[in-house]
């Protein structure tokens, strides 16, 4: 198999995340990207060439994700809800725009959606899809509550849960990542993944016979 193994991250803004959790989320989301890179090497030319991030960086997991994709020099691709000079507006401060711009420039792939800031709900509902769309494995920084608007993380999950597995990062607990499980009546059961790696490893092989099937990129269950 060529391409990559897309791997989406979503959830909450800075707003919602405390600055002392952002260190270890982050050194969780690279584990993440890292075991995941690594099972598909161990599978070789039968796996996806390598791992790619999407995300369409805002502050908070977005940018988290975005910049663990950089630091390991992993692909970026980037749907943005706004033109780029609209979209800056929503970061108030000279350096999240200076690190915006910074990761704009590194992503291997950027694209503006046509929203309106007349109907912004819809414009950050419409990139939450982008993102589904262009991914196989969603990662979620989540407190587990629901959305407080249209486009929330909790959607995103809950539009994922059917189409691709699921990883949920609770932003107060940091260094554990629960595995979202698809039961019989479409409800998601999560587990916290005791062996990371392990669950990786499985994570890449049922992709990977999907991928010889006749589903569709990013179908799941």
């Amino acid at each position: 198999m060529s391409g990559y193994l897309r791997v989406g991250v979503v959830g909450h803004r800075n707003d919602r995340l405390r600055p002392e959790d952002v260190p270890q989320l982050s050194a969780t989301v690279g584990g993440i990207l890292g075991y995941l890179q690594t099972a598909l090497d161990a599978l070789g030319d039968s796996a996806p060439a390598g791992v790619s991030v999407t995300s369409a960086l805002a502050e908070g997991a977005d940018r988290i994700g975005a910049l663990a994709a950089v630091a390991s020099g992993y692909p970026l691709h980037c749907p943005l809800p706004f033109a780029r000079a609209e979209y800056e507006k929503d970061f108030p401060s000279p350096e999240s725009r200076w690190e915006f711009g910074l990761l704009v420039r590194s992503a291997e792939r950027v694209w503006e959606l046509e929203g309106s800031r007349e109907d912004a709900p819809a414009a950050y509902a419409d990139v939450g899809d982008a993102v589904l769309a262009h991914s196989d494995v969603l990662v979620a920084i989540w407190d587990g509550q629901d959305a407080r608007g249209r486009g929330g993380t909790a959607e995103v999950v809950r539009a994922a849960a059917s189409r691709m597995p699921v990883l949920w990062i609770l932003p107060d607990e940091a260094a554990e990542v629960r595995v979202g499980e698809l039961e019989e009546d479409g409800g998601l059961r999560w587990r916290v993944a005791k062996d990371l790696a392990a669950d990786m490893r499985r994570l890449v092989a049922a992709s990977v016979k999907r991928g010889r099937g006749d589903r569709a990129p990013g179908q799941h269950g």
